[in-house]
C-alpha cells in the first residue's frame, strides 16, 4: 500500500470494476481520457483478468485513508524494464476534483515509479483543455516534453495531445 495522511493507492480489485465501470462510462471522463464507446460489463471483466495477468502494468484504487471510498484509479502501464520508462495515468471521479486527490496519488505513483520499480522516466498524454491536469503534473515535477497538434477529434473541435514526462535526476 502507498500512501500518504489522506489517501492511499491500493491494488485494483475486484471490488472496485463497479464504481470504475460508472466512471469510465461518465461522458466527462471519457472526453479526458479520449474513449469514444461505452463500456460493456463484459469488457470491463476482460480488462480486469487482462491487468491482473500483465506485468507491464500496475493498477491502483485510490481510496481515502479514513473512510475507504474509492475515489478514482491510476497506474503505470507499458512499463519497459530494460529502458527502465513508464506511462502514467490517472482519473478521478467526478465528485472527487479539486480537492488535491490528483496531486497526491500522482506523487505517490511517481515515487513508487523511480523507488520500487527502479524506472528512470515517467510520461504521460494529457489533452490540452484538461488545465487542471496539466497544472497537477507541473505541480508533481512533469514538464512538457511535445505536443501532438489537432491529435484528437471531441465534440465536434480538434485537440492537441501534451506528452509531459519527468526524470529520476530531476525527481525531489
Amino acid at each position: 500500500m502507498l500512501e500518504n495522511i489522506n489517501i492511499e493507492l491500493n491494488p485494483f480489485e475486484e471490488k472496485h470494476l463497479e464504481r470504475t465501470l460508472q466512471w469510465v462510462n461518465d461522458i466527462e471522463i471519457m472526453n479526458r481520457i479520449n474513449r469514444v464507446l461505452p463500456v460493456t460489463m463484459f469488457e470491463h471483466q476482460e480488462w480486469f483478468k487482462k491487468i491482473t495477468l500483465d506485468s507491464r502494468q500496475v493498477v491502483f484504487a485510490i481510496e481515502n485513508k479514513a473512510t475507504g471510498n474509492h475515489l478514482g484509479n491510476c497506474g503505470l502501464r507499458d512499463i519497459d524494464y530494460r529502458s527502465r520508462k513508464a506511462e502514467l495515468w490517472i482519473y478521478l471521479g467526478s465528485n472527487y476534483h479539486r480537492h488535491g486527490t490528483g496531486t497526491i496519488a500522482t506523487q505517490l505513483l511517481i515515487d513508487y515509479g523511480f523507488s520500487y520499480l527502479n524506472l528512470n522516466r515517467i510520461y504521460l498524454y494529457t489533452l490540452e483543455y484538461n488545465e487542471a491536469a496539466i497544472r497537477t503534473f507541473s505541480h508533481c515535477g512533469m514538464v512538457e516534453e511535445g505536443r501532438f497538434r489537432q491529435d484528437v477529434f471531441i465534440c465536434n473541435r480538434y485537440y492537441d495531445t501534451i506528452r509531459m514526462a519527468i526524470l529520476r535526476s530531476n525527481y525531489r
